[in-house]
């Protein structure tokens, strides 16, 4: 009986294009990073952090001088400032970070940029003036000579004014107004401006120790 040959078998062409591509060798992973390449991203992961701390800062610091330079002169400012990094305990103001400028300039924010009424001073510069240990001359220290001067000359003479303002630098131990610490300063003020009238006019003939028939 004569051999029968065996059929050839006919695969699909995608078949035996995916039987090819099951013995293609796996690619081999890739080597680990060296040492420098770990460096090189950390180091450019660290500049990343650096300029996003910087852009946040300087935001920061925008926002507060321009709320304190609203109501107040360079040289308060500069003082505020230096006040301020030792609040925070550093020793640059480059130090006190984004979160702290942004905690006082809210607090800045929420108080009011002009004065109400008769008064000659903003709630926001008052603000800054109490913190100082000392207004140093300019339009700060002009404005808080005038509202002492508005407030006791309603109730009271001229002369009684200066006698009043003598006793007080007396009593703070101050030969100048600008000896006086913002927060006093700031204190009286305030003193001043919730009596009525007639109980101010009282308060600064007893400081002085002239009653109030003998100085009208």
């Amino acid at each position: 009986m004569p051999e029968i040959a065996p059929a050839p078998v006919h695969q699909p062409k995608a078949q035996l294009e995916l039987l090819d591509a099951l013995h293609v060798a796996a690619p081999e992973p890739e080597p680990p990073a060296t040492s420098e390449e770990e460096l090189e991203r950390e180091q450019a992961a660290e500049n990343a952090r650096d300029e996003y701390e910087y852009k946040a800062w300087k935001a920061s610091n925008a926002l507060w001088r321009a709320l304190v330079s609203d109501v107040v002169s360079h040289a308060v400012m500069g003082a505020y400032e230096d006040v301020l990094e030792k609040k925070f305990g550093v020793e640059s103001w480059r130090d006190v970070s984004p979160e702290q400028i942004r905690e006082v300039a809210l607090a800045l924010k929420r108080r009011a940029r002009t004065p109400a009424g008769l008064k000659l001073m903003s709630e926001r510069e008052e603000f800054i003036l109490h913190q100082l240990p000392a207004v140093p001359e300019g339009s700060s220290m002009d404005r808080t000579r005038r509202e002492l001067s508005r407030l006791v000359l309603e109730v009271a003479p001229e002369e009684v004014f200066e006698a009043f303002m003598r006793v007080y630098l007396e009593r703070m131990d101050a030969a100048e107004i600008t000896d006086v610490p913002g927060k006093s300063l700031v204190a009286l003020m305030r003193k001043l401006r919730k009596l009525a009238a007639l109980e101010r006019r009282e308060l600064v003939f007893r400081a002085v120790g002239v009653a109030d028939h003998e100085a009208a």
